[in-house]
């Protein structure tokens, strides 16, 4: 329920310039910002990156951390390429373990099993020079088709590396059964580096990440980060359920796991006891034998006296206090995740106005909004990456298509370097910077008709 109502509201990336307001170049740099929304659009419908935020979503509520990571796929748009995130399988992604946000990050691998033709589609020429199929022990999440892992189990469980301060998951010492498929792992490794430049009695202190990709004892690339993307810094971004200072937030298994223990305890002895009630027990009349006697429908028990024989009643329930019990915990679970019985359709009883069921819906999902900030922080640098990339890297004229919001149909064509715009220092054009603002529904009411009600306002007023 939470990830489908978090998605209910497709991302708004907003691109606004930073040219200086009412100068000389204002209609230059707002006609290019109207350009590269045009383009962030067409993207997301394009290559359906909602499906990736939706995924994005479940890491987070499933392992407490998701990660989105920026790239350039050469291959799209008919092989001019384009930018957009991927969604990353948290288990496969090994950050710092000093750091406790992404700013602190001295460097960050990422493991990814490839096919070796996506290898050579990424890196041309290079299946080739891998012979063998390279693969290496690392970690992967837990999925249906994994036939190496016995019982179902998973081979490892997400967590972070000593010293890092989470420890609700560990790594197991099970080691991946063998793979014949044509896969290899690369091991792509951002490394933050830093230069001094002394200038009189001052020093200027830059710094730039570097990445190192690797596959077997064959390395693939070897670059600074500025030559790979128009931003030059790692491509990773992460989300958490709450930021609570640590890289691995809390994730919602976690918080509602022991509930949903208790519901299915109280459960399973509410029918022990009527299967007991329909198969109880029977004492027989016969000599008691030396057993352990445990209270399964239908057993039989031996007594002495045979006029004892007779049905073991069993121990009388009470059913309102258990409902009660029931009740209690699925309460609590309901204020942990922030999803109440208001926000999942279900009506109160009594005669209550509309605006106090909006108020109650909003007041239950603050918890929500926490997270949809999260999700905004995210995007707003994915989304920052992303327009770097584009303007970097859209050299080649392009037709843009575009869907308007009452289905009709326009194009924009983007000439070659189409977002130069400003001249540095020698006289070179370099590419336009914008600002982004993410909105993922955070400050936006939760209840349907209150956010009707808002548009038919905001539309009445011409915003």
């Amino acid at each position: 329920s939470l990830v489908a109502w978090m998605t209910d509201q497709r991302p708004i990336l907003e691109v606004t310039s930073s040219a200086v307001p009412f100068g000389p170049l204002d209609d230059l740099y707002q006609g290019a910002a109207q350009d590269m929304n045009a383009v962030l659009q067409a993207g997301f419908n394009e290559y359906q990156l909602d499906g990736e935020i939706n995924q994005h979503l479940w890491d987070v509520m499933t392992y407490g951390v998701g990660y989105l990571a920026t790239r350039w796929e050469p291959w799209l748009a008919d092989g001019l390429g384009d930018s957009i995130f991927r969604r990353i399988d948290p288990f496969t992604v090994y950050p710092d373990p000093w750091a406790r946000s992404p700013k602190d990050l001295n460097f960050i691998i990422i493991a990814r099993a490839m096919t070796v033709d996506d290898l050579d589609r990424a890196f041309p020429g290079s299946a080739s020079a891998i012979n063998d199929g390279w693969v290496e022990d690392v970690d992967e999440a837990p999925h249906r088709l994994d036939t190496t892992l016995p019982s179902g189990g998973p081979r490892a469980n997400l967590g972070p590396l000593s010293p890092s301060t989470n420890s609700s998951y560990r790594r197991t010492s099970r080691q991946a059964a063998g793979i014949d498929s044509p896969v290899v792992t690369v091991l792509e490794c951002w490394i933050r580096q830093h230069e001094h430049e002394k200038k009189g009695d001052t020093t200027k202190t830059t710094e730039s990440w570097r990445v190192i990709m690797t596959c077997g004892n064959k390395v693939l690339m070897d670059a600074d980060g500025r030559e790979t993307s128009g931003h030059g810094l790692q491509p990773i971004d992460r989300t958490v359920l709450f930021d609570t200072g640590e890289w691995y937030g809390p994730s919602l298994v976690d918080l509602l796991a022991p509930l949903q223990h208790g519901i299915n305890r109280e459960l399973a002895n509410l029918a022990w006891n009527i299967a007991l009630m329909g198969n109880p027990i029977l004492l027989e009349g016969r000599h008691v034998q030396s057993k352990r006697i445990s209270n399964r429908p239908g057993q039989r028990i031996q007594v002495n006296n045979p006029s004892d024989v007779a049905w073991l009643n069993p121990p009388q329930i009470h059913p309102q206090l258990a409902v009660q019990l029931i009740e209690f915990y699925k309460s609590e679970i309901e204020s942990i995740s922030g999803m109440s019985a208001i926000v999942r359709g279900f009506a109160p009883s009594g005669r209550n106005a509309q605006g106090t069921m909006d108020q109650v819906q909003d007041a239950a999902f603050v918890r929500v909004r926490a997270t949809l900030r999260e999700l905004e922080r995210t995007l707003r640098s994915v989304g920052t990456k992303m327009m770097a990339n584009i303007a970097e890297f859209y050299t080649e004229p392009r037709v843009v298509s575009i869907t308007g919001p009452d289905g009709q149909r326009t194009a924009r064509l983007l000439r070659s370097r189409h977002f130069y715009r400003q001249l540095d220092d020698d006289g070179n054009e370099v590419p336009l910077r914008f600002n982004l603002q993410a909105d993922a529904g955070s400050q936006m009411p939760t209840s349907r008709q209150a956010r009707q009600a808002q548009a038919q306002t905001l539309f009445a007023l011409g915003v």
